[in-house]
């Protein structure tokens, strides 16, 4: 494990943990506004976590009076955060830790906000802010999320909603985001902190489903707003979907959902298989392999980082779509993948009725398949031209129900696995 120097131990009645991982371009936003938050009685610790773009350099530079923990290593989410944490925790005289990511603006009175929850009510564990988006905050990202009780799935609180007004009373939640999180100093010293062998995503989801299990309440607060560079609107990356994947089956196995209970993992399980079979006979062997790898490592136990997944190459644009406006993107394509497709070919994105070209995801629709000409973007910039549209429809969803009734039988021989 790699050495960890810390600049200054921090010291405060709050004290904010940011983590870092080169994320320079945010952070003279972020950490002004934090600063701005913060009285004479808190402090804020960066956790610049193995950054290669000069993060540790601009801290010095611009901000010398921020506490800074070079962990020397990348830790992910998970890893950054618990070292932060501990760090802050040195300090007898903190009572809550503030969690942030660092691509983020902390807009004025958020800390407040959340404050005042905490100190109102000592049964609430940890309050989270209403989430919006970075580039247009007048549009929430989530004010916390409910865990369902079937499948244990996320519903994020009002996704996609106007911003509610800063009066509305604060809401119960199941997950609170650490993007902004502001948690007390007892139930981090009861549950400990994050599970740093998730390194990334779930990581919090885990945190805050075993501080409700403990009888901790979790409330997402209107009146804090912090704007956050979402990670629902970027592109799908192989990377990303392994850590995601793999810990959620985690989540589901720690924390069974209280109607679905065992069950869920069993139907999420189903769920890969169908996904790797069906990308396998789809021809995404790149997305197939990433899904089986997070699978297989939930199934074996192998947790942590991993440095061996395999990464997409990107494709160029094909001919017959450069210099041409006349595209529309179908709704089989994710919100991230529509805004790459559309970056890489120098157009808007827009609903172009008329548009001789349609760029769809795996699985469009029968309407979508009477499109003039039809082609494939998938993850990591691969485009793939469609040549019989209608014909690809039909083998699509062949393939699709092969693909189901194969999933579910190994699913239960592999849930079957865990019980022994």
């Amino acid at each position: 494990m790699a050495e960890q120097r810390l600049t200054r131990q921090p010291r405060g009645d709050t004290i904010a943990v940011m983590v870092v991982w080169n994320g320079r371009r945010f952070l003279e936003r972020a950490v002004g506004s934090v600063l701005a938050e913060l009285d004479d009685r808190d402090d804020l610790l960066v956790v610049d976590n193995g950054s290669t773009d000069g993060s540790f350099e601009f801290l010095q530079q611009h901000f010398p009076q921020v506490a800074v923990l070079e962990t020397g290593d990348n830790l992910g989410g998970a890893g950054g955060f618990s070292a932060g944490m501990r760090v802050a925790l040195q300090d007898p005289g903190c009572r809550q830790v503030w969690l942030l990511d660092n691509d983020i603006e902390v807009e004025p009175g958020a800390l407040g906000a959340l404050q005042a929850v905490l100190d109102d009510d000592p049964a609430v564990a940890a309050a989270g802010s209403q989430l919006c988006l970075y580039d247009d905050p007048m549009q929430i990202q989530e004010i916390g999320s409910r865990y369902t009780p079937w499948l244990g799935a996320l519903q994020q609180l009002h996704h996609g909603e106007h911003r509610l007004p800063p009066e509305t009373p604060p809401l119960v939640a199941d997950y609170l985001p650490a993007c902004s999180l502001l948690v007390r100093r007892e139930i981090v010293e009861r549950i400990g902190p994050f599970r740093e062998e998730f390194f990334i995503f779930y990581d919090d989801v885990e945190w805050s489903l075993r501080a409700g299990a403990t009888g901790g309440v979790l409330k997402g607060v209107p009146g804090s707003v912090v704007r956050h560079c979402y990670g629902g609107s970027k592109e799908t990356v192989p990377w990303r979907e392994y850590y995601r994947k793999r810990n959620r089956c985690a989540c589901l196995d720690l924390h069974p959902p209280p109607y679905g209970g065992r069950l869920a993992l069993l139907l999420y399980l189903g769920y890969l298989n169908y996904r790797i079979r069906f990308l396998q006979r789809q021809g995404d062997g790149l997305l197939a392999q990433i899904y089986r790898q997070a699978r297989d490592d939930f199934l074996a136990r192998r947790f942590g980082r991993r440095d061996d997944l395999p990464e997409a190459t990107p494709t160029s644009p094909p001919p017959a779509l450069s210099g041409t406006s006349s595209v529309r993107v179908d709704a089989s394509l994710t919100p991230g993948d529509a805004t790459a497709a559309c970056q890489a070919l120098g157009v808007a994105p827009g609903d172009n009725r008329h548009a001789e070209n349609l760029i769809a995801g795996e699985c469009y629709s029968w309407k979508a398949a009477g499109a003039r000409r039809l082609w494939r973007y998938r993850c990591g910039g691969r485009w793939q031209a469609v040549t019989s549209p209608r014909l690809e429809y039909l083998r699509t969803r062949a393939r699709t129900l092969s693909a189901l009734l194969a999933a579910m039988p190994a699913a239960v021989q592999q849930w079957r696995s865990l019980r022994r």
